[in-house]
């Protein structure tokens, strides 16, 4: 039973990096972008959020070749976790397009090392063309 072993990690704490997807979640919540598509790789936030992952109505899993099943009004996630690394999108390459429109970040106040030893942060776009 691995409960015997591992007693003392429970009950189980968030990662900061799933501390920052709280705070995106809460924000995602006041917005009321419930019914548009999310686009996101960064499992966590399904479950906070309550998006069925296998629902492609609500979600796309971000991948490179993603961008051409999004639509206008599609909402994309882009964390410095998996956006240049499993997703191979470099945050430029949304914040100079202009079909993206970056309408939230959660950049955290202290340095959260991810992938790379880069800091972690979150930007949220809204696809507008």
């Amino acid at each position: 039973m691995p409960y015997r072993y591992y007693a003392y990690k429970y009950p189980l704490a968030i990662s900061a990096e799933q501390e920052q997807y709280v705070k995106v979640a809460d924000w995602y919540e006041k917005k009321g972008l419930k019914n548009r598509t999310k686009i996101i790789l960064y499992p966590y936030f399904s479950i906070i959020a309550n998006i069925d992952p296998y629902d492609k109505n609500q979600l796309l899993e971000f991948w490179e070749s993603s961008f051409q099943y999004s639509k206008k009004g599609d909402i994309l996630f882009w964390d410095s976790h998996f956006g240049p690394n499993e997703c191979n999108t470099p945050l430029a390459r949304l914040e100079d397009d202009p079909q993206w429109k970056k309408i939230h970040s959660v950049i955290p106040r202290y340095k959260i090392s991810t992938v790379n030893d880069v800091p972690f942060e979150i930007h949220v776009f809204e696809k507008i063309e």
